[in-house]
């Protein structure tokens, strides 16, 4: 039978315990991959993602003076974020559950050290400030950032105190 292959139900095709099935087929078509360089391009592209989202907040806030850009209008569909923010978000998942991945002991250690020396690493800068991965990590996880062009560049990162908490104070009035 075309493209039947016995060799995926031998009950010894997964190699390394709880590795997940698809994993052990792509490590059979590519054995001599690299996790660590995988893992490394997968944060390169997370910081790229971030990088973008930096001069589309700014452009937009910009585009938007004084909350001109209601929602539902062209103006708003064109620079807010909420796409590129869930898409941020899927990528940072992808970035943790990666570390948790069934490998090789060594490729999991190589990993872990990747993800450690990754949370110190400056991802954006704004008003002359320098913000980490961390800092980033904890704020998509959390959900506090705002993908509305109306707000403020600091209210769309969540990165100024004052402002963050000023958000918060409207949107308890609100309800």
């Amino acid at each position: 039978m075309p493209g039947y292959s016995p060799e995926q139900f031998d009950p010894n095709f997964i190699r390394l315990a709880n590795r997940p099935f698809a994993m052990e087929v792509f490590l059979r078509l590519q054995p001599k991959l690299s996790f660590p360089r995988v893992y490394q391009q997968v944060l390169k592209d997370l910081q790229d993602a971030f990088v973008a989202r930096t001069a589309i907040v700014n452009e937009g806030f910009a585009a938007c003076p004084n909350r001109t850009c209601p929602e539902g209008t062209a103006a708003f569909e064109n620079w807010s974020t909420p796409s590129r923010d869930d898409k941020i978000l899927q990528m940072i998942r992808l970035a943790t559950n990666f570390i948790v991945t069934p490998l090789s002991e060594a490729e999991s250690g190589a990993l872990r050290d990747i993800w450690n020396a990754e949370q110190k690493k400056v991802y954006v800068s704004f008003d002359g400030r320098d913000y980490t991965f961390k800092q980033l990590n904890y704020i998509w996880a959390a959900g506090l950032y705002s993908s509305d062009p109306n707000d403020a560049p600091d209210l769309r990162w969540a990165l100024n105190p004052d402002a963050f908490s000023a958000r918060l104070q409207a949107r308890l009035r609100a309800r």
